[in-house]
């Protein structure tokens, strides 16, 4: 089977389990403000959220923001094809919106160095979701975006002074660009928790790993 075909069966699968398990007329409540305020990817759990927080509030870009640079690029996955795909996948199966929003996690995540599985639970169905610590820096002036790009950890580090402080410090690139430090307003190191593997519990984990996007 290929990969793609594989990724079709992914969805398909998820859609069909939660068509047998969940009433036909069944309704996704759109988040919370506090619940909107509260979106971020710092751990697992917070990526998790978020995505939930994006499907129920029918955010493409929000929900996209959830998944790995790599599965985005090994799918092919634009913001115009992510917003594509979800207005297709919504309705072919709407059913699948209502399972993965009221998906709940099921006990402890399972955390290895820079990857993470954390199970979700749905109307009695597991769903694993494979994630992946991501490093990146952004470098902004005003409302643009100067830099970004993959954070060197060799670019990072502590300094300990003579009086016993220590510093936190960070290099990041800027190209060829004139920026004076007083236009740099603010600078962004991060180390983010990103979806890279969606399927259902009872599916072999090689298959998770990168899941790719169903052909339209």
């Amino acid at each position: 089977m290929t990969r793609a075909a594989a990724g079709i069966d992914r969805v398909r699968a998820l859609a069909v389990a939660f068509s047998l398990l969940v009433p036909g007329a069944c309704r996704v409540s759109p988040p919370t403000a506090a619940e909107l305020l509260a979106v971020g990817y710092r751990t697992p759990e917070q990526t998790f959220a978020t995505f939930q927080t994006g499907i129920r509030a029918e955010e493409p870009d929000l929900q996209r923001s959830c998944f790995s640079a790599r599965f985005l690029a090994e799918n092919r996955l634009s913001k115009l094809n992510w917003r594509e795909y979800i207005d297709v996948l919504r309705e072919r199966e709407p059913l699948l919106r209502y399972g993965l929003a009221k998906a709940r996690v099921a006990g402890p995540v399972e955390r290895s160095g820079e990857r993470a599985r954390l199970v979700a639970r749905t109307h009695g169905r597991g769903i694993v979701f494979d994630l992946v610590l991501e490093e990146y820096f952004e470098v902004w002036s005003g409302p643009e975006l100067v830099a970004d790009g993959d954070l060197a950890r060799e670019r990072i580090g502590i300094q300990e002074t003579a009086d016993g402080g220590r510093w936190l410090y960070g290099q990041v690139p800027l190209g060829a660009r004139p920026l004076a430090p007083a236009q740099v307003t603010e600078l962004r190191l991060a180390r983010e928790w990103k979806i890279e593997g969606i399927g259902l519990e009872d599916e072999p984990a090689d298959d998770r790993k990168t899941a790719t996007r169903p052909r339209e």
